[in-house]
């Protein structure tokens, strides 16, 4: 009986968002270069895979750019901690 819940609340709430996930993915389309959905393969329990689909929010291939993405981020945070020195 929850199974039953569960699938038909989810396609419920599928049918009422579907005009805001309409909007969201031209929006997307219009906003940026890219595909609509960021795909990824991710570890769920006991190691098992799945994929998930959803929209996509960063630049298109920002997991190839995370290294630098993150090399910006320290330096960044190292100006901010050198200025926080210099004032104290």
């Amino acid at each position: 009986m929850k199974r039953l819940f569960d699938i038909l609340s989810s396609f419920l709430g599928l049918f009422v968002l579907s005009p805001v996930f309409i909007f969201i993915m031209i929006w997307i389309l219009f906003d940026s270069k890219g595909e609509i959905f960021f795909k990824q393969e991710r570890v769920g329990l006991n190691g098992k895979l799945f994929k998930i689909l959803k929209f996509r929010t960063m630049i298109p291939d920002a997991e190839k750019r995370d290294y630098k993405l993150l090399l910006v981020m320290i330096l960044e945070l190292l100006i901010v901690v050198n200025f926080c020195v210099k004032v104290n």
